[in-house]
């Protein structure tokens, strides 16, 4: 009787505990990041959409709505549920020890180095040089991180999703030729999609060969390596799945707040 009131007692700490695990997976991954970036993508939307011409009131309304479906802490809360929906404790566990030793700390950071105007220049300045672009094994090594960490997709996913949601929301008050109906969404999201992906492979590859130029071979061979096992491939889907189910979640919230 002692140990059972013992363990009932210990059942919300080690549910604390647990939490702890996911939300320590979004705070070292990209999601954190890329879920604070959504809102500025719509924003920067609107602002281009009104920069000539003075919203509506129909088009300040629905912004509104956009701004609420996109909310930083619901996209954060929808993430951290998503990822806690497919935990596979040991994966998780594999996963975050793979994270935090000190060779792969350095290099997820210098992957995540946000893709800035100021690192474009810098990019561009460095590669300037033709012997400094990397050789064919090298490029090889990248294209295949680039695929394991789903990095490519999934970054054309959320442009696709933002610019669609942005447009759907609009609806009427965009000009006739910038308008997509609800039948047409789907062609569409697979063309920019197809599109983007070609962009963003040739960006990634040149932004990982950047920022990755002092990292050996041998260093970003374990990297990768991690991405293609079982706790590997979890953990690339895993951040790919949130990603996808902080979308669905907005398209929901929007359908509610419009007018």
């Amino acid at each position: 009787m002692i140990r059972t009131f013992a363990l009932l007692l210990l059942l919300p700490a080690l549910s604390q505990a647990q939490d702890s695990l996911i939300v320590r997976i979004y705070e070292s991954s990209h999601l954190e990041r890329r879920m604070r970036e959504m809102p500025r993508l719509i924003e920067t939307q609107y602002e281009q959409q009104t920069a000539e011409k003075a919203p509506t009131p129909g088009m300040r309304q629905r912004m509104n709505a956009l701004r609420r479906a996109f909310n930083p802490d619901s996209l954060r809360k929808d993430a951290l549920h998503y990822l806690d929906s497919v935990r596979v404790e040991v994966h998780l566990r594999a996963a975050l020890a793979w994270i935090d030793t000190p060779a792969n700390r350095s290099i997820r950071r210098r992957i995540q180095r946000p893709l800035d105007d100021t690192l474009v220049r810098e990019i561009e300045q460095h590669f300037e040089d033709s012997t400094r672009v990397p050789g064919p094994d090298r490029l090889r090594m990248i294209g295949l991180l680039d695929d394991r960490m789903r990095r490519s997709e999934t970054e054309a996913t959320v442009i696709v999703n933002v610019y669609l949601s942005y447009v759907a929301a609009m609806g009427t008050e965009l000009p006739p030729h910038e308008r997509v109906s609800n039948e047409e969404i789907p062609e569409v999201a697979t063309l920019m999609h197809n599109e983007l992906m070609g962009a963003y492979r040739e960006l990634n590859l040149a932004h990982l060969a950047y920022v990755l130029r002092d990292v050996g071979d041998g260093p970003l061979r374990r990297y990768s390596a991690f991405l293609s096992t079982d706790a590997g491939t979890w953990y690339a889907d895993a951040l790919k799945g949130a990603t996808d189910y902080a979308l669905e979640r907005v398209g929901e919230r929007l359908g509610s707040y419009l007018p």
